[in-house]
């Protein structure tokens, strides 16, 4: 299991910070990344709440930073409305439509995390099973994986194929492509409370602002959302 850097009662303590302060630590790390790889940068853009606090945070600072929207015909038209309406979009076309994504790995139920471990159960990985039964890999108990988990588990010996490979193949893929051909590093908006794994991934690269946090700051700056 990775090390991680940050803590729960960190996390806690800078979700329970006043919204101004947010706003500072958030351009804060902004300006780290965008220093760091000297500018060439860009926004992984969905037209969602997050990317859309995020891609006003960076530009802010940064105005010409350009936003990368990968358009897989799946979005609700209000969010492909707003995206179209955003300066500086280039918009991405995955390889592979849905029904080709679904045909060929499976439907991404009930979520990312579950998917990708039925996937994996479904290839009889020892370990993952072990997270269907409420334990970690090595069979020590585990809480979290049994609230997560186990009640999914009937979804192992369905005849359907599931995997969270539909993000992988429609989004992520094409926005990877697209920044190594570019040499552009991503900045990507998430929240911590949205899943376990994004959760984890704040103890190892820390995000800070709640859900109402975002719309008070798109109120606060007059967006649209």
């Amino acid at each position: 299991m990775a090390k991680f850097n940050h803590t729960v009662e960190e996390l806690k303590r800078l979700q329970n910070l006043p919204l101004e302060e947010k706003v500072i630590l958030s351009k804060l790390r902004i300006t780290e990344w965008y220093q760091h790889w000297q500018g060439k940068v860009c926004i992984s853009y969905s037209g969602g709440k997050d990317s859309t606090v995020l891609l006003n945070l960076v530009r802010e600072l940064y105005p010409d930073v350009p936003a990368v929207y990968v358009d897989t015909r799946l979005d609700y038209p209000e969010v492909r409305k707003h995206v179209k309406a955003t300066n500086n979009v280039i918009t991405l076309k995955p390889e592979m439509s849905f029904r080709e994504v679904i045909d060929k790995y499976g439907f991404c139920f009930p979520g990312k995390e579950v998917a990708q471990a039925i996937e994996q159960a479904k290839n009889n990985s020892a370990k993952v099973l072990n997270y269907f039964a409420g334990k970690n890999g090595d069979g020590t108990g585990n809480v979290i994986h049994y609230r997560n988990f186990a009640k999914w588990k009937f979804l192992i010996d369905l005849p359907v194929k599931i995997s969270a490979k539909c993000c992988d193949v429609m989004k992520e893929k094409p926005l990877e492509k697209f920044q190594r051909e570019n040499k552009l590093k991503p900045y990507v908006g998430l929240l911590a409370t949205d899943s376990l794994r994004r959760r984890y991934a704040w103890y190892l690269y820390r995000y800070c602002m709640k859900e109402l946090g975002l719309y008070t700051f798109l109120s606060v700056v007059g967006v649209a959302y």
